[in-house]
């Protein structure tokens, strides 16, 4: 059995990353609402990680540092499915992630493109007109992104497949206000190849909700709330201890129009609390082109 300290830590600060940075697209405020069926959305974002501290029994240094840039493109088409909505789409990330990891002598960097992700939204309830939604976002992301056995953690791609689940139902509290309530599931199939060993993780739940304002028909601002839970790892089907990991963030966004077809997000999003994992901030920028 290869694995010693040094491995497990490093164990340790893929999860982290995996849990605390968006290596494909997190979820905004109002992603649920709906384009007019026949209606393209070109999606994109920029978005900058920045993590100092790690929380959990690992860094016993207290060396460990993680920056992540990042551009993400996502192309959606909203049509009719039946009688429902539904929007295909598909996300395509390009990384730069500079990470050392807890316990690490020193850091260790990677640029490359990361995994396509492929999927659909269906929505059970459309209404616009009351901004009444309630949907479903399944994703499965396809293994095809650079990846470096022999340094997992810094790769941009994860060599498993990947299968998410969003649940949201979004509803009007108000004229001016908009309430959101989100749940999400990740899986993940086994790493045949981590550093020449088995890898495998537990699925990661998250709880998110998402209460925006519009200050008029151009402008809005959100803040959101996320729960994130689970994780656990095991290696060559040995499970590692710290692995289990907890997380809790607040963020902020505001959105604006840009003429009739473009609208402009800038996001913050921090860690508030976390176990077993980076803690740090998020900063995204985001622009919407509809055709």
């Amino acid at each position: 059995m290869k694995t010693n300290k040094v491995l497990i830590r490093l164990l340790v600060s893929l999860f982290g990353c995996t849990i605390s940075s968006t290596y494909a697209v997190d979820m905004n405020a109002r992603d649920f609402f709906t384009q007019p069926a026949g209606a393209w959305s070109s999606v994109s974002y920029l978005g900058y990680d920045h993590a100092s501290n790690f929380r959990g029994p690992a860094d016993t240094n207290n060396n460990a540092n993680l920056k992540i840039g990042s551009f993400v493109h996502r192309l959606v088409r909203f049509t009719d499915c039946g009688g429902f909505m539904c929007s295909p789409q598909i996300v395509i990330p390009a990384l730069h992630m500079d990470i050392q990891g807890p316990g690490a002598p020193d850091s260790k960097s990677k640029t490359g493109i990361g995994d396509v992700s492929l999927g659909a939204g269906f929505w059970f309830i459309n209404k616009p007109e009351e901004r009444r939604f309630m949907g479903i976002l399944p994703t499965v992301i396809i293994p095809v992104g650079q990846y470096d056995e022999n340094n997992p953690g810094v790769s941009p791609g994860g060599n498993r497949w990947q299968f998410h689940l969003n649940l949201n139902n979004t509803w009007a509290l108000s004229e001016k206000w908009t309430m959101e309530l989100e749940a999400e599931a990740q899986f993940y199939t086994r790493n045949s190849d981590y550093m020449g060993m088995s890898y495998r993780q537990k699925p990661i739940y998250k709880i998110k909700s998402y209460l925006s304002y519009e200050i008029d028909p151009a402008n809005y601002v959100a803040a959101r709330v996320i729960y994130g839970i689970g994780g656990k790892t095991k290696l060559d089907g040995q499970k590692l201890d710290d692995t289990h990991t907890k997380l809790t963030q607040i963020g902020v966004e505001y959105g604006h129009a840009l003429f009739k077809s473009n609208h402009l997000l800038f996001g913050y999003t921090r860690d508030v609390d976390a176990k077993n994992s980076f803690q740090g901030n998020h900063f995204q920028i985001r622009f919407i082109h509809g055709f």
